[in-house]
């Protein structure tokens, strides 16, 4: 191998010697010689050297930039302008007819406006009932704890719900006067028979101390009677009438004594049923007002549920903002549930761009990455690009019917508006275009080597 090099060596030296010798050698005129000789013996155009020099600088040139410049690597993805937080979709929550449309394309509302109204007859007519049965409740409610507090307290103090009306007013106080009138009468009747109870126990005792005090009397006069009979004096008619007469005092002792026992018993039976009736009473009114409360809690939440559903036919705006896409353009018009019918943009919101990542560029993103936004309505080459970060990345795929699974990502805008003429004009919310991540950056010659270092990579192999 050294040979030949020394060889080829050798050659290169000779033709260099000989190149030299002939321009050292005198100019010969050539346009003196003959034609094939002239062409032969005419030196080279230097032009043409100057020429060959200059491409070989140039690609001397290129070669260096492609080595030592950098480009940057950026992943492109489709996307539009949204404004931050998005714009909020309006949609009915169940099937109704169209009654009244109250906004179209381009309006101005505020938080809270009606944006359009539903069939809400049904609706309205459950509210109304279930405002009726929650004031019914209420007015039973307030009848038994009027009732509740006259039994502790014994002062009538009738309430009545902020919504009764005067007749209603009259019908709950008659209620609770009857109630407490019938408690009161039946009380009242059995105090008198205790009442009555007592006077009979006093009137016996009565007619007892007199009977206490002919007894002894005639106990006396019984004795002598008996004595004066065992002389012979006293016959036994007297003697035997006296006897009857004690006899039947100290029967009547007996007999006032059980009449006073019963007339206490009764007077005792009577007190317990006061206190029984009392208890009862009390007892049946907290029970009927711990119904009449439980209803009201009841009828509450019907009250809120029919409120709600009512609510539901007049579809609000969720924020201030300009009405766009709306799909309503009908009276009498039948719409779906969760059917999208319009959406609201918001106020003084920023805009972000929403890009579609492919699936094959995913792995080289990265949150707060530079972004370069070029919109379709301001072409970049004239109006320039819009600046970025990358602020949001979804972390699961999503099916796009062009792209396919794709990621959606959100980019920070460092403007909001696009100089025309002069003139700021803000951009809006819809406007397409294409997002460019920068990823990272490459050699230019990269570009150029990749392919070869993927075929010699993949040559030479066998399966």
């Amino acid at each position: 191998m050294l040979d030949g090099l020394r060889k080829h060596l050798g050659v290169a030296v000779e033709a260099w010697k000989s190149v030299s010798a002939e321009k050292n050698e005198p100019t010969i005129n050539p346009e003196f010689l003959p034609a094939a000789l002239e062409i032969a013996e005419s030196p080279a155009s230097k032009g043409s050297r100057y020429f060959m020099w200059a491409i070989i600088a140039i690609f001397t040139c290129v070669i260096g930039w492609a080595f030592l410049g950098k480009v940057d690597v950026v992943v492109v993805a489709p996307g539009k302008l949204i404004p931050e937080g998005r714009v909020k979709t309006i949609q009915a929550s169940s099937e109704g007819i169209v009654e009244q449309i109250f906004v179209h394309n381009g309006d101005h509302v505020n938080k809270g406006d009606v944006l359009f109204e539903l069939n809400s007859i049904e609706s309205e007519s459950s509210v109304d009932q279930a405002q009726a049965r929650l004031l019914a409740s209420a007015i039973d409610q307030n009848h038994w704890s009027s009732i509740f507090t006259f039994i502790d307290t014994g002062k009538m103090n009738i309430t009545y719900p902020e919504s009764a009306s005067s007749q209603q007013r009259i019908n709950l106080e008659n209620q609770v006067n009857g109630d407490i009138t019938s408690y009161q009468y039946k009380v009242e009747h059995l105090k008198k028979q205790a009442i009555e109870s007592m006077s009979e126990k006093i009137v016996v005792e009565s007619q007892l101390a007199q009977t206490m005090k002919s007894l002894p009397i005639l106990k006396d006069k019984l004795d002598i009677y008996e004595s004066l009979k065992a002389k012979g004096v006293s016959t036994d008619i007297d003697y035997y009438d006296i006897k009857r007469q004690y006899i039947s005092q100290s029967e009547e002792v007996n007999v006032q004594r059980s009449q006073i026992n019963k007339a206490v018993a009764a007077h005792d039976a009577v007190q317990t049923e006061i206190l029984q009736t009392q208890a009862d009473f009390r007892s049946h009114v907290l029970d009927m007002l711990n119904k009449a409360s439980n209803e009201v809690l009841v009828r509450q939440e019907d009250l809120v549920k029919a409120s709600e559903r009512d609510h539901e036919h007049h579809i609000r705006a969720p924020v201030s903002g300009t009405v766009e896409q709306s799909q309503l353009t009908t009276i009498g018009g039948v719409v779906k549930g969760a059917e999208p019918l319009m959406v609201v943009v918001p106020d003084n919101v920023d805009l972000v761009f929403e890009g579609k990542i492919r699936n094959q560029d995913i792995g080289y993103i990265r949150h707060k990455q530079d972004v370069e936004i070029k919109l379709n309505a301001f072409p970049y080459t004239r109006f320039g690009v819009i600046n970025g970060k990358l602020t949001e990345v979804s972390h699961d795929a999503v099916e796009d019917k062009k792209e396919g699974l794709v990621f959606t990502s959100l980019s920070h805008l460092e403007r909001q508006t696009m100089q025309i003429n002069g003139t700021d004009v803000r951009l809006t919310p819809g406007m397409d275009g294409t997002i460019e991540i920068k990823t990272g950056k490459r050699r230019i010659i990269e570009y150029f080597l990749s392919p070869l270092l993927e075929v010699s990579d993949e040559s030479f192999k066998e399966r």
